[in-house]
């Protein structure tokens, strides 16, 4: 809901649907984390085509992620006390799954009944902070320890991650050939692996690992997520699987779609149509870097490219229009002067913070850039030479 009202449903349509949002969240916490403190212990059906019990972050994040969405909903709507009530929740909730979950490497399923069927218990999930993909991807912050939630993906490529499949045991579909690498979506490093572990813990999902892969892009691991991704476009490489075909539940499987993800992931890229904010931080090693981005009304390129005095970024429109109020930009240094133009004529930014590594430019309106148009920043930083590079 969060993000399709993000991405432009409206207010009017938040106002409709935030009574039934708000009775979805009742029903969650009076089903399942009725004292309040946090965290889900009870049945959680999923996409794994079991449910999962106790305590853990696969389910877990989500519910946090949630919490946040409601918050940040609740703000927009002035429900500052129910705001309140939800941030307090998630950060009581956020403590609690890090203090049972974390084993210090990532984070495992705690849940006491050991006779349970397709359970993953000190297992190591691949999926564990699929909550903390979702709130980068809405801007959300973290939801966990941002240390926890690096070491957890360390871990993950660490313990799940295999440069091929010679001599594994698999169990259930084969997704993967011997020689092609791939994520495991389940491991045991440690042990403890149940007699009927969770379903499909040996396939080789191309939607989690693109999952992954972004998560770990927008947590500034590029190697390890390029590795992953080359890995995917490795076996699906034409010579023995369709690149146009990511089979998993059957052809073209739409869990492959989470490949959506690295795109914005890599740009760094966000867009808010209530508030007219874009977001271009990259967090690919690229210069320049250009590429697509899509807003409810237009389309077009992100360009980045850093030079020794000065970094400039262009939102180029190519269709359709896009309505910029607030720009957050990476940024390096500190800078001596700045200049924004559309079409080349320069335009005066009502506010300008230039806080660490991030450029933010406030307009007083909304600027409104039209197909054909660019929106241009140029930030100039002083020069080991002593000058300043003029745009």
């Amino acid at each position: 809901a969060y993000r399709e009202y993000l991405w432009g449903a409206g207010g009017e349509w938040l106002v409709k649907l935030w009574p039934r949002l708000k009775r979805l969240m009742e029903y969650v916490l009076s089903s399942y984390d009725v004292d309040e403190e946090g965290v889900i212990w009870g049945e959680q059906p999923n996409t794994f085509d079991v449910s999962v019990y106790g305590a853990n972050t696969f389910i877990g994040s989500l519910y946090l992620a949630s919490l946040l969405a409601m918050a940040r909903m609740a703000e927009e709507l002035g429900e500052e006390e129910y705001a309140r009530e939800m941030r307090e929740l998630f950060e009581r909730a956020s403590r609690a799954y890090d203090r049972l979950c974390w084993n210090g490497e990532y984070y495992v399923q705690v849940c006491e009944d050991r006779s349970l069927k397709h359970q993953w218990y000190e297992g190591c999930l691949a999926e564990q902070l699929v909550g903390q993909w979702w709130a980068h991807m809405l801007g959300l912050g973290y939801v966990l320890p941002g240390e926890h939630v690096k070491k957890a993906l360390e871990s993950v490529m660490r313990y799940n991650w295999r440069e091929h499949f010679r001599g594994f045991p698999r169990q259930g579909r084969i997704f993967a050939h011997e020689d092609h690498p791939g994520l495991l979506n389940c491991t045991w490093p440690k042990g403890g692996r149940p007699e009927t572990p969770i379903l499909y813990c040996d396939e080789v999902w191309t939607g989690v690992e693109y999952e992954v892969a972004s998560l770990l892009l927008y947590e500034g691991m590029y190697d390890l997520a390029m590795k992953v991704i080359r890995g995917v476009r490795r076996r699906y490489d034409g010579s023995r699987m369709n690149p146009w075909n990511e089979v998993e539940c059957g052809d073209h499987y739409v869990r492959a779609m989470s490949s959506w993800a690295l795109l914005e992931a890599a740009m760094g890229y966000r867009y808010s149509a209530p508030s007219a904010t874009l977001v271009f931080k990259p967090n690919v090693p690229l210069n320049p870097l250009k590429g697509f981005f899509i807003t409810p009304d237009g389309w077009g390129t992100l360009l980045r490219e850093v030079g020794e005095d000065a970094e400039k970024v262009e939102i180029a429109v190519k269709y359709g229009r896009v309505r910029v109020r607030r720009l957050v930009l990476r940024a390096g240094g500190s800078s001596e002067a700045f200049e924004v133009r559309l079409d080349g004529a320069q335009l005066k930014p009502e506010v300008v913070q230039h806080r660490e590594n991030e450029l933010v430019v406030e307009f007083k309106s909304v600027v409104e850039v039209s197909a054909g148009e660019t929106l241009r920043v140029v930030v100039k930083r002083r020069s080991t030479r002593g000058g300043v590079l003029s745009a």
